[in-house]
């Protein structure tokens, strides 16, 4: 892929979700980056410096809210616009507390391809 590309991060402990979220966003003009391993997402985030990620909430380990806290107590939370990406059923509180921590949004799977095409465009717009 060029280097002049955008990045995106993909953060998802499920290979399938993963696969689908890749298939979706392989139209745009992107330098797609998929991790499973949050703990291996984060070591390249200095490396390939995304514009945009895309963030599972529910993962082993290295769960999307600690990976959040994580940003925040670094103070990387402004490199890049974040997105939650969740199967939980969530409450205004919770959604609330997640972007007070720093989410651009908070997306429900199952994703609908054009809608989470069109907002990664407009994140990325934002950006560059």
């Amino acid at each position: 892929m060029s280097k002049n590309l955008p990045v995106i991060f993909l953060i998802d402990d499920e290979e399938i979700q993963l696969g689908l979220m890749k298939t979706i966003l392989s139209t745009l003009p992107l330098e797609i980056k998929a991790y499973s391993n949050p703990e291996k997402a984060w070591e390249e985030l200095s490396v390939h410096h995304p514009q945009v990620v895309l963030l599972d909430l529910n993962m082993p380990k290295l769960n999307g809210q600690g990976w959040m806290t994580r940003l925040s107590e670094e103070r990387k939370m402004n490199d890049f616009s974040l997105v939650v990406v969740t199967a939980n059923r969530m409450d205004e509180d919770t959604e609330f507390g997640l972007l007070s921590m720093g989410a651009m949004e908070v997306v429900s799977k199952p994703v609908k391809p054009e809608e989470i095409r069109q907002l990664v465009m407009e994140l990325l717009s934002e950006k560059l």
